[in-house]
């Protein structure tokens, strides 16, 4: 399966090009092993790696999953502070830090799935609306219903 021709240049930059090469490299596979496991494109793999273009988050999971990796290792770390922040309230660092570890604190393959496609979906929402606006917030609030940490008790 791969993307339509023409349409992963006009998706937002959902993936961090750097952390994306690293992973791949990280698991030995060459470009195209990662392609032909994906289902994509060689060619699309050598663009988001360079930031040329913007994976789907169905593709972001599925080249994650080939790689070995969790999704939220290959997010941006602009959309993983922002959805950290919706999530705990937290800000910068901590705020993307949490949307990792709350990762690895879910029991199950399965739950797991369902976190990765929350957060990837939540982070495509917030690279399309750069504005922190109520509904945005709301949205993103929505996909992540049922994962975010209960805040603590002062």
């Amino acid at each position: 399966m791969t993307d339509a021709p023409g349409t992963a240049r006009l998706r937002p930059l959902l993936q961090n090009p750097a952390a994306l090469m690293a992973a791949r490299v990280g698991a030995r596979l060459a470009a195209g092993e990662v392609a032909d496991r994906a289902g994509v494109s060689l060619s699309l793999i050598y663009q988001a790696e360079r930031g040329a273009c913007g994976l789907s988050p169905s593709t972001l999971r599925r080249i994650a999953g080939t790689l070995g990796c969790p999704v939220t290792g290959l997010l941006s770390t602009a959309l993983l502070r922002r959805i950290g922040a919706l999530m705990t309230g937290a800000d910068g660092d901590d705020a993307a830090a949490a949307v990792s570890s709350y990762r690895e604190a879910i029991s199950g393959d399965a739950a797991r799935d369902r976190y990765d496609e929350a957060v990837t979906e939540a982070a495509q929402l917030l690279a399309v609306r750069e504005d922190a606006d109520p509904v945005t917030a709301e949205a993103v609030t929505h996909f992540l219903a049922g994962f975010s940490p209960q805040p603590s008790a002062a």
